[in-house]
């Protein structure tokens, strides 16, 4: 409870001012229970105490006042005195900060996005031209403006200069909780893109990030991840299954990354990689529930956006290239692009190591600060949880079907990879038979995202090609793309073409230059020739040719006398 007993000559100017407009509403309401504040009657306050108190006040405002006087026991003291543990206190009166809200709402509450600065020059010219009004005040700062911005609620802020849509997005809140008892219970999946752009080895743009994840709602630890790197990332069903089995599997190294498992109950997005034949097919051959979310209602999958926005505070803020959570038209690719500082290997090195070592070690506040791998260590049982290696030929399955052609003896080439092995090349040497033909077009099935092996199908039958240059496993295309040399193509060289060919020779005996193709045998090769007797015989038996001609002749053309 507050007691207010002593006021400031301004707070008492200020009690004064409301206490009129209030009383003679409560008068008003007395007479008239069932009528609302009207401007005639504001109008008549203003017009009685103008002299001491020339501020005109809106009818919002006087209401306001109003009805916190009735909630304080009609003492106007206690809303005009600013309590001493107030968070928020302003030293101008509530007529400036009135017309500062409103300049705030007409220059800067707008969908063009006007800046503080911009919105603060329109209040400051404003602010002169009501000199009178605002007499013995001084103009509020662009600190002091900037603070009265940041004051508003971010709803209305996001919603004036953004949009509904924008504003639903960025304030939403979780509907529901789930009750989750065991680990792998229920797993989330989405999609996040990131504004940061990577390199190639060789210094050349590689693209955008675009990272899909799963997540273990129990113990909160992320399951699995694909990272794709592109011009533009897509949520495809190559990344989604790539995901979803390297969640399924056993790591390489299960002392710093012990969690994965089969889910029984899957929350995808409703994003096109997810909603896939692909995946379904996937999923239909682990068996595992599948939930798909709204659209536009990401709080049905609370955890993993929540995961998201730790990964950009904790692990991309900070590095080189990142240019933070913003609209998608304030951050243009080309923008993008020219930040990109860190390579792809660089940055899968990182990422590996954040999510091993930081992410699921780190006490979690809503498991009574308990990391997820303790909660995975303590829940978890090895004979319980059930991997991916449990269902035989549906490791197989990946998530790009592709028709490409086998080599009888080479095996199968893709993206500069080849795959091949003993029981591929048996298949198809069989099927061939005694054929001249040295290829073969097969089915297969890619992952983008690991390119350790490739899975030929021959109906029924499916073979896991592995590649032949002993790849690690999840070790993307892209990945090894990012290794070669970037080749401009134009910039290569190139033979004469006949035309050009031509318009040299033409020129050349044009300017009486010799021209090679004229003497193709040079004079040594004429003089050591070993083929007199042939050309003497030629000579001897052919007519129309003089003494003299036949005398001169010791090669196959007649020797020309060189010009002085």
């Amino acid at each position: 409870m507050r007691c207010v007993v002593h006021l400031k000559d301004d707070e008492q100017h200020e009690c004064d001012r409301r206490t009129a407009y209030c009383e003679k509403f409560f008068e008003f309401k007395t007479l008239n229970p069932t009528d609302g504040l009207t401007q005639e009657l504001v109008d008549e306050v203003y017009e009685e105490i103008k002299e001491d108190h020339p501020v005109k006040t809106s009818v919002k405002t006087v209401y306001k006042w109003y009805k916190r006087w009735l909630e304080d026991g009609k003492d106007m003291a206690l809303q005009v005195v600013k309590s001493e543990y107030s968070q928020t206190e302003w030293r101008f009166p509530d007529s400036v900060l009135e017309f500062m809200d409103k300049m705030i709402s007409r220059y800067y509450m707008q969908l063009g996005e006007p800046t503080m600065a911009y919105a603060h020059d329109m209040f400051t010219k404003a602010f002169k031209r009501k000199g009178k009004m605002f007499k013995g005040y001084d103009i509020p700062s662009l600190s002091t403006f900037e603070r009265r911005i940041n004051s508003w609620p971010k709803y209305e802020r996001d919603l004036a200069r953004y949009g509904k849509k924008f504003a639903d997005r960025e304030n939403r809140e979780a509907s529901k909780t789930y009750n989750v008892q065991n680990v792998l219970d229920l797993i989330e999946c989405d999609g996040l893109e990131v504004n940061m752009g990577l390199l190639k080895e060789d210094g050349t743009y590689a693209g955008k990030i675009g990272i899909i994840a799963a997540m273990d709602v129990k113990t909160r630890t992320c399951l699995g991840y694909t990272v794709v790197v592109g011009e533009k990332p897509k949520e495809s069903a190559a990344a989604v299954i790539h995901c979803l089995s390297h969640s399924m599997r056993i790591k390489a190294d299960p002392a710093k990354y012990p969690a994965g498992g089969i889910g029984l109950t899957y929350v995808f997005d409703n994003g096109p990689g997810f909603r896939a034949a692909m995946t379904k097919k996937f999923m239909n051959a682990i068996g595992s529930d599948v939930t798909y979310c709204r659209s536009g209602m990401p709080e049905e999958k609370p955890h993993v956006e929540r995961m998201f926005d730790t990964w950009r505070s904790k692990f991309f803020k900070g590095k080189k290239g990142y240019l933070h959570k913003r609209d998608k038209k304030k951050v243009s690719d080309t923008t993008i692009r020219k930040a990109a500082a860190i390579t792809v290997a660089e940055f899968m090195v990182m990422f590996e190591d954040y999510i091993e070592t930081e992410y699921n070690n780190t006490p979690n506040r809503m498991m009574n600060n308990w990391t997820p791998n303790e909660i995975w260590a303590e829940h978890a049982r090895i004979d319980e949880v059930i991997t991916l290696a449990d269902f035989g030929d549906r490791t197989k399955l990946r998530g790009n079907a592709k028709t490409l052609r086998c080599n009888r003896n080479h095996g199968i080439p893709h993206r500069g990879q080849r795959f091949n092995c003993d029981a591929l090349m048996k298949e198809v040497n069989f099927i061939l038979g005694g054929s001249e033909d040295i290829s073969y077009p097969v089915d297969v099935l890619i992952d983008d995202f690991d390119a350790s092996a490739i899975t030929a199908v021959f109906g029924q039958r499916m073979i896991e090609v592995p590649n032949v240059k002993n790849v690690p496993r999840d070790t993307s295309f892209s990945y090894l793309k990012s290794f070669e040399r970037t080749i401009d193509k134009s910039k290569l060289p190139k033979h004469l073409t006949p035309r050009q060919a031509g318009n040299i020779v033409k020129k050349r005996r044009a300017n009486g230059t010799l021209i090679e193709q004229d003497t193709l045998i040079i004079d040594e090769e004429i003089t050591n020739n070993t083929t007199k007797d042939m050309e003497k015989d030629i000579a001897d038996n052919t007519t129309n040719i003089t003494d003299e001609e036949r005398k001169s002749t010791t090669g196959f053309g007649t020797r020309r006398k060189k010009s002085k």
